[in-house]
């Protein structure tokens, strides 16, 4: 196998299944408020965590940037909650962190489990929020009907 440059390939495979996933990510949302009756313009979409891994605040690489950068450009109303990160910068605009509440998670049409930090209780993310992607398995065996997997 080695002769046929199959571990390379198979690297380089994963990097391009890794890349597409912001993209996957957004249609997954896209589908579950058009489920809800919601369209993804004019939602209020909260990210949870934006750092790059959990319980770190680098944001270098991060793929919940670039589902972010999507989400804004489709229309939505996004905003992030991070412990470890303050601002985020997209596209020239800066970006502050929600403080966590029950209420910031009611208050929005979807949230989005970007980074798996410690911090987050599942259970009252699916207790507050209308729906909830899960994009890190933080919710492993719950079930939920305002629950999405991926």
């Amino acid at each position: 196998m080695k002769s046929l440059n199959f571990p390379a390939r198979f690297i380089e495979l994963a990097g391009e299944v890794n890349s597409h996933m912001p993209d996957f990510v957004v249609q997954k949302t896209v589908l579950a408020l058009n489920q809800r009756k919601k369209a993804v313009n004019g939602s209020r979409i909260l990210l949870l965590g934006v750092a790059y891994k959990a319980n770190v605040s680098d944001t270098r690489e991060s793929p919940a940037l670039d589902v972010m950068h999507l989400l804004l450009g489709l229309g939505a109303d996004v905003g992030f909650h991070d412990p470890h990160v303050k601002t985020v910068e997209i596209e020239g605009h800066r970006f502050s962190g929600k403080p966590y509440s029950p209420a910031l998670l009611k208050s929005m049409d979807a949230v989005i489990v970007t980074t798996a930090h410690d911090t987050f209780n599942p259970t009252e993310i699916l207790q507050n929020a209308p729906l909830v992607i899960d994009t890190r398995n933080i919710t492993v065996g719950s079930q939920a009907s305002n629950l999405v997997r991926l």
